[in-house]
């Protein structure tokens, strides 16, 4: 009499490939994670993005505000100082030159928002204010974005 053995499990072979799959697997996620062009550096890089997006949308703001109020060719020190009448900055947020400002003045750096973005502002050679992301403190990146305003 013959005897017949049924199959009950798997085999050692079959668990080691299963092993070998997820671990190759858990390594592609890994990298696709960890990476530099990976998911949680794209998303660190956007949310830098949109908080600079976001301050940048308040001091356009409050460009337009001054420009409403002081007349179409705003200086640097009347630009800064209804940026803190409006209070989107303090006086120790002006980095250079430091306040308060001379009316000759043509460029402050102001660090700006929670996460402390840091901008340049000027005057242009034609007299307009131009607003400029400079950095990341945390990471000391640096933006190209560089828009002109009224």
């Amino acid at each position: 009499m013959s005897q017949k053995r049924k199959n009950k499990g798997i085999t050692i072979i079959q668990l080691v490939v299963i092993v070998i799959i997820m671990i190759v697997i858990t390594g592609v996620i890994i990298s696709r994670l960890a990476s530099d062009n990976g998911i949680v550096d794209n998303a660190a890089k956007a949310l830098v993005k949109t908080e600079e997006a976001r301050v940048r949308e308040i001091l356009e703001l409050a460009l337009n505000n001054a420009t409403v109020k002081y007349g179409k060719d705003v200086t640097v020190k009347e630009y800064i100082e209804e940026l803190i009448e409006e209070g989107i900055i303090i006086k120790q947020e002006v980095l250079i030159p430091g306040y308060p400002l001379d009316d000759e003045d043509v460029y402050a750096r102001i660090q700006v928002g929670p996460k402390k973005l840091i901008f340049d502002i000027s005057i242009d050679e034609n007299g307009a204010i131009r607003i400029k992301y400079i950095k990341d403190p945390r990471k000391n990146r640096r933006s190209t974005f560089n828009r002109y305003i009224i």
